[in-house]
């Protein structure tokens, strides 16, 4: 596997945060336990500071601008079962270095645009994020004929430093 050298810092950055919340990253998962809670203080909290900006940046289209560039946003953190569950699916080994490196969803941010446009715009600002880097996008447009409203999407898997 060719790995970029952005994947790889990203890689060890994990891995440091691991190592300060894990003694042994080895360690088989559970979801009752200190660590874990550890752990998803840091997902908690990435997703907290993302959230963050996105309203910063809804509130002054709003007001400086007069436009809804924004119209909501939902976040979620997956529940420890539906991640034990997700790693039982893919046969990982549950453990926290395979949580860190294999589980790419625990945190989920949607931002909601009403122009499709909006969500271009919106997704390049994510990219110029300094703190936020963009590991796999997808883009899903569904048709207006195929759905009574029809929407578009962008899926992006994303880290944050």
């Amino acid at each position: 596997m060719n790995i970029t050298k952005m994947e790889e810092f990203m890689r060890e950055n994990d891995l440091m945060i691991i190592e300060r919340c894990i003694e042994n990253k080895n360690e088989k998962l559970d979801v009752k336990e200190e660590p874990f809670e550890k752990l998803m203080f840091f997902y908690k909290s990435a997703l907290k500071q993302l959230e963050l900006q996105m309203n910063i940046i809804k509130d002054e289209f709003k007001l400086i601008y007069n436009y809804d560039l924004i119209d909501h946003i939902d976040t979620r953190i997956k529940e420890p079962k539906s991640i034990v569950k997700k790693m039982e699916k893919k046969k990982y080994d549950k453990t926290y270095l395979n949580l860190i490196e294999k589980i790419n969803d625990i945190a989920g941010i949607r931002i909601v645009c009403t122009l499709k446009d909006d969500i271009f715009f919106i997704r390049d600002l994510v990219k110029q994020m300094p703190d936020i880097h963009v590991l796999k996008e997808k883009i899903i447009q569904k048709s207006i004929s195929a759905i009574p409203h029809g929407y578009g999407e962008i899926n992006e898997h994303c880290t944050s430093i």
